[in-house]
Order: C-alpha cells, then structure tokens, then sequence
C-alpha cells in the first residue's frame, strides 16, 4: 500500500516538474524574441569610427615626474582611441603622458587615459588608450596621416 501512494506521489511531481519545464522555456523563447527584437532596432546606431594600423614609436611616461620614458609602438589609430603595445605595466584607469614618433613629422606629445591593458599576443602589454577632448585636433591630424 505504500509503494502505491510512494509511486503515486513521484508520478505527481514528475507531472508538475514536465510543466513548469515547460512553462520557464515558453518564458523564456518569449524573452529571447524580445531581445531580437531589440537588436534589429539597434543598426541606427553610428558605427565606431575605423582604425586604422599603424607602426609608430610612442615613449611612455607613467607620471608628470618621471623623467625615464618606456618605449613602445601604437598598434592602431582611430580619431577617438589607440592600441599600444609596451613593456609598461598600466592600469585601467591609468593617465599617462606619450610622445608619439610620427614618421616624417615632429614628435607629438600627448596624454591619454588607459581604458583596458592586458598580456599582448607577442609577450608585450597590449593597451587600448583614449585621447582627452583637448588632443581631438591633434588625434584626427595623425589619423589622417596614418
């Protein structure tokens, strides 16, 4: 007698546990259609500016005080962000001051902001860079000139 109400009694949960597995996979195809939805209506967004790849020398120098520049090359150029590979060791959030070697052009000095560094591919430290609103001239003449 027991093993009947026992069986009856899995037989009920398994029942109940079939519909809600059914139920939270309805949810969730609905939320996944909503989500669609939303992305088809994100392309009116204007694309990221093109970067372009570049071999320049950059000098790095981690602080107003210092005075032993680290070398290292930008890797790509746009008119709002740079790549850069060097042995420094930045940190997000980082402002550091750069003195870019242009070929066949004045050296530029520049400061920027590190927005993200990690281990590069060739064992250097890749850095993305963004530029202040103060070098946006001088940023979109090296674009032109990369």
């Amino acid at each position: 007698m027991k093993s009947n109400s026992a069986l009856s009694y899995i037989a009920m949960l398994s029942v109940v546990g079939f519909f809600l597995w059914i139920i939270r996979n309805f949810a969730r195809g609905l939320r996944q259609k909503d989500q669609l939805n939303f992305v088809r209506s994100v392309p009116h967004q204007e694309p990221s500016p093109e970067k372009k790849r570049i071999d320049w020398p950059v000098h790095i120098l981690l602080s107003k005080q210092d005075d032993i520049p680290i070398p290292g090359v930008f890797t790509h150029l746009s008119t709002t962000d740079a790549f850069m590979e060097s042995s420094a060791s930045l940190v997000t959030g980082q402002e550091i001051s750069l003195y870019v070697d242009v070929p066949e052009q004045e050296q530029v000095r520049l400061s920027a902001k590190v927005i993200w560094a990690r281990k590069g591919l060739k064992g250097r430290n890749a850095t993305q860079l963004n530029f202040t609103s103060s070098y946006a001239g001088v940023i979109k003449t090296l674009y032109g000139l990369a």
